[in-house]
């Protein structure tokens, strides 16, 4: 007996070892990995995963209710489960552009970014549909403003951000090449990145709008400087020398609305007075809008980043306060409705004050539509909706959606 069951234990360990080559060498996650990453461990639902990096893993051992699947994987029983993000009405546009204005956009951007080469890299023409630009601005389809040139300013630093980055993640050193941009913006780097000739043409344009001794340009410069070093910082930092409010503060200052803010000033043909800039409430304000937006940003990531192994807020924050996956994503919920409620008692307060002129009540609106659409733009865009959230204790899938109340 006690032979019979050496014979059953060696092969029953022959079985695990062959099985974990396989998985080494595969995109799936089998049993044994599943329970440890928290996914479904029912045969039929194992889900196809990318091996997330060993400093990863502790973050997704908390998916302990949800799992993440393919799109086209969610079985047809499944129910779906709304996660609202809401806004006020004055928050979204009455407007709504034509969809052939939509398409000569999406052209403009296209001709704009591919005249210096870097279309022709490989896989730029498809990650470039993948961004959606015409729908940039959500349901208005175009950045809401008076100046379509100014709008496509916009769009365009989206589209180029959105490309750099996807180029430089596969870098060996991403810091260099977010080097050589600031540099650039600081007027005094030329190099052989294939990237500075877009950069350089994109900064010649905007200059254009006012000069290069303009206040709209320094504040331009300023916000590229700020999101150029966080875009840095956050590429290397050790989470035991950044707690949850420095993480969020410095992903809030990456995700480049604080550039889009400068640039919705050409776009609106508005902005505050120069001197009102250095309020503390306005700070304040555009700080804000910047937690909207990556608050928007990792709630529809975090499928992908949770496949990709990448850093996420939310399952770092539920890590860290002990919290199950969805009241971590509640968390953030509540954390994006309580940033535009603050950011209207802050624009009121400044109402009341009278120090708002008619450009700057401008200025305000074009913000606010701008966030709006450009958060909904997350909820329906291609690049996040490969993979989903599931709960199959539940039989539900999560999509995130925006709401007007």
């Amino acid at each position: 007996m006690f032979r019979s069951r050496a014979r059953g234990i060696c092969v029953a360990y022959l079985i695990c070892s062959a099985c974990w080559k396989i998985c080494q060498k595969s995109d799936y996650v089998f049993v044994p990995c599943a329970k440890r990453l928290g996914v479904s461990t029912r045969p039929s639902l194992v889900q196809r995963w990318q091996r997330p990096s060993s400093s990863m893993i502790s973050d997704h051992e908390i998916l302990s209710e949800l799992a993440v699947t393919s799109r086209d994987q969610v079985p047809a029983s499944y129910r779906r489960e709304a996660i609202r993000l809401s806004y006020p009405k004055h928050w979204a546009s009455s407007v709504e552009y034509p969809l052939s204005d939509a398409r000569h956009l999406t052209k403009q951007i296209y001709d704009q970014v591919s005249r210096m080469g870097v279309m022709d890299m490989p896989g730029m023409q498809r990650r470039f549909e993948y961004i959606e630009v015409g729908k940039l601005g959500g349901p208005s389809r175009l950045i809401v403003g008076k100046n379509r040139d100014g709008a496509a300013l916009v769009h365009r630093f989206v589209t180029i951000f959105s490309l750099w980055d996807d180029f430089i993640e596969k870098s060996d050193d991403l810091a260099i090449h977010v080097d050589n941009v600031l540099q650039l913006a600081r007027g005094h780097y030329k190099g052989d990145d294939p990237w500075l000739p877009v950069w350089s043409d994109f900064f010649e344009d905007v200059a254009s709008v006012h000069g290069r001794n303009s206040d709209f340009y320094c504040r331009f410069i300023a916000a590229i400087l700020e999101w150029g070093h966080c875009l840095k910082a956050e590429s290397s930092f050790s989470e035991a020398d950044v707690d949850l409010d420095g993480h969020l503060d410095m992903r809030a200052k990456s995700v480049g609305i604080s550039v889009m803010s400068v640039l919705m000033e050409a776009a609106s043909m508005s902005s505050f007075p120069s001197e009102l800039y250095a309020r503390p409430e306005v700070q304040r304000m555009l700080h804000l809008l910047q937690v909207i937006t990556r608050v928007m940003n990792e709630l529809n990531s975090l499928p992908k980043d949770i496949v990709d192994g990448e850093r996420n807020l939310i399952t770092r924050t539920s890590k860290v306060n002990q919290m199950t996956m969805k009241e971590g994503i509640d968390h953030f919920v509540k954390l994006h409705r309580s940033a535009i409620v603050e950011f209207d008692d802050l624009a009121q307060h400044l109402m009341d004050e009278g120090v708002l002129d008619n450009g700057s009540l401008e200025y305000l609106e074009a913000l606010r539509h701008h966030v709006f659409g450009i958060d909904e733009w997350h909820t329906g865009a291609r690049r996040y909706k490969k993979y989903i959230m599931v709960d199959h204790t539940e039989r539900a899938f999560y999509n995130f959606e925006v709401q007007v109340s």
